[in-house]
């Protein structure tokens, strides 16, 4: 019985944690009321393309494992804006949100 309950925790513990996650990376509440998992992507329009750079640091090692020397290389990319349409399935008004995203 107490090995049923652990099991029991363990999955309603990685659910909530699933939850969680899923709550702080979509954009889910609507603004106008409120609720929560209500907002559905309609539309996704790219607005333009910017390059973009940033900083790497690769490190060497040798056979023992110990750090023997490191180099910074410059990695190239774009970085994408998007406008987002949302709309809400409770209330039916959109939101219009803007978004961007790097690629490397």
């Amino acid at each position: 019985m107490e090995v049923f309950i652990g099991i029991l925790a363990l999955i309603l513990g990685i659910l909530f944690i699933i939850f969680c996650f899923k709550m702080a990376l979509k954009p889910s509440r609507c603004p106008y009321c409120g609720k929560n998992l209500a907002l559905v992507e309609n539309d996704r329009v790219e607005i333009k393309q910017e390059k973009v750079s940033r900083l790497e640091t690769h490190n060497y090692y040798n056979k023992q494992g110990k750090k023997t020397g490191s180099r910074e290389c410059r990695v190239y990319g774009t970085r994408k804006y998007y406008q987002v349409n949302y709309y809400c399935k409770y209330c039916r008004k959109e939101i219009i949100r803007s978004e961007h995203f790097d690629i490397y």
